[in-house]
């Protein structure tokens, strides 16, 4: 019987491992969500403003502790 065969120890290790590599899989899209959502560019926009917007955080915490205070 595969119960018996299997401790609980392995058991374990065995749902580890499937939580590891279902974390580390990419999940494929299907073709209706592909056509409804956005564009290229529109992606590569929404992508710039993101790291323009983080880049101004990053500027502005480096000069807040650069500065000298009042």
């Amino acid at each position: 019987n595969l119960s018996e065969k299997l401790t609980k120890e392995k058991l374990a290790e065995i749902r580890a491992k499937f939580v590891y590599n279902k974390r580390t899989l990419i999940k494929p899209e299907d073709d209706a969500a592909k056509g409804s959502s956005m564009s290229f560019g529109a992606l590569e926009v929404d992508r710039t403003r993101d790291i323009f917007s983080r880049e101004r955080q990053w500027r502005t915490r480096t000069t807040i502790l650069q500065s000298t205070g009042k």
